[in-house]
């Protein structure tokens, strides 16, 4: 019998809860980790870990820097101990208005007043006519600077400005707004007017750059050209002032630009290609003979609505209109039947063109209109449009044929 088990009945286990609950218990041991020397910062301190973390990498230390080198505290520790009044610090600073602040390390520029970045707002207005914002990018009148970093400036107190402004907080309380729409009403006659004063002054013709206009204060050639990006201010819609002066004949461009279409033009070159070739151009039938124009360029005019063109379209659907050359959105099928002395005709007729017998790759046959070369050739292997089948154009003219020439 088992030892446990009294007289065939096992014996119960104790339970949990009759279980000792005491164990032993480790005594608590003092962290390796040894505290910080921070206990003891100044204000020194943390100027001299500046000056080395600028040695070393060319920029100030911000909270995101991580940890400093050789030491266990981070930037970030830092900045909070500075806003909090921790490790012995007074508080109510941070890292940030530390480097700002009356040691300003970080200080390249000169201090900024409102009457300074007004001067530079009227420079700005005198060359573009209009006042500055925070996208115009650098500060003419002041190199190094940008509008955008006047506007932080101006909106955090930065480089000796109070703080809480802006820009168009500044003109606003100069009496100035932004408002384009006051601007006056222009005539096309009165810009082609200060373009032909402008060249007889300085022998070329003006561009966006070109400054003010010295007939017309307030007005300057870069506002000309913006207006007539958008078609404000009663100017036609154009590319640039440059389109403009050559859509005008003033000026010639190199490139020369693009003449009108018009309709009946296009469906000249369409007959003319036709006669041509045997079938209809596509987008992809390259430049158009005689014409410094392309296929291509005639596709995407149709499409973007371009050179007086209606938009929306295409050159398929512009011929599908005009010459019903598709049926149902699809090529209408060459349906004619076909003979062996017809083909021998037209093959006669490819070799006395090009000095060879056509085969699947000849392309379009120039007197059957939607019909190609491999159309015939498939007719011949497979037996459809009255042809007997089994044959091809290989077959049929033989291969000593195929690359032979006429005497």
């Amino acid at each position: 019998m088992r030892a446990d088990t009294l007289e065939g009945v096992p014996r119960s286990r104790p339970s949990r809860s009759t279980r000792p609950t005491h164990r032993l218990r480790r005594t608590p041991t003092r962290s390796r980790e040894r505290r910080p020397e921070a206990g003891d910062l100044t204000i020194e301190t943390i100027l001299a870990w500046a000056n080395r973390f600028h040695a070393k990498t060319g920029k100030w230390p911000r909270t995101s820097s991580g940890r400093i080198a050789g030491r266990r505290e981070t930037w970030e520790a830092i900045d909070l101990a500075l806003r909090k009044g921790l490790q012995g610090l007074p508080g109510g600073s941070s890292l940030s208005m530390l480097l700002h602040g009356p040691r300003n390390l970080r200080r390249r520029k000169p201090l900024l007043t409102a009457d300074v970045i007004f001067g530079w707002a009227e420079d700005h207005f005198r060359r573009t006519g209009r006042w500055p914002r925070m996208v115009d990018g650098p500060v003419a009148s002041a190199p190094g600077e940008t509008w955008k970093k006047v506007n932080e400036a101006l909106w955090e107190g930065f480089r000796g400005l109070e703080g809480g402004s802006s820009l168009k907080l500044l003109l606003r309380s100069r009496g100035i707004t932004y408002d384009d729409q006051a601007r006056p009403v222009l005539q096309p006659k009165q810009v082609l007017d200060w373009a032909k004063a402008f060249h007889r002054e300085q022998g070329t013709w003006p561009f966006k750059k070109s400054g003010p206009i010295r007939d017309a204060p307030g007005e300057t050639w870069e506002a000309i050209d913006r207006a007539l990006k958008q078609g404000a201010r009663g100017l036609p819609r154009t590319r640039s002032l440059r389109h403009f002066l050559v859509s005008c004949g003033l000026l010639w461009s190199p490139t020369g630009l693009k003449p009108q279409l018009v309709p009946s033009r296009i469906l000249a070159w369409a007959d003319a290609f036709y006669r041509r070739h045997g079938c209809w151009p596509q987008a992809t039938s390259g430049p158009i003979e005689g014409e410094n124009e392309s296929w291509q360029g005639i596709e995407l005019a149709l499409h973007r609505g371009k050179r007086g063109l209606k938009g929306s379209a295409s050159l398929s659907r512009f011929l599908n209109k005009h010459r019903k050359i598709f049926a149902g959105g699809k090529r209408r099928p060459y349906t004619r039947k076909l003979s062996l002395g017809r083909i021998r005709a037209w093959a006669k007729k490819h070799r006395e063109r090009t000095g060879e017998w056509p085969h699947r790759g000849s392309g379009p046959v120039p007197r059957a209109a939607r019909l190609s070369w491999q159309a015939v050739d498939d007719a011949l292997r497979k037996g459809r449009r009255g042809l007997p089948g089994g044959s091809s154009l290989a077959k049929l003219f033989g291969p000593k044929k195929q690359g032979s020439r006429p005497s």
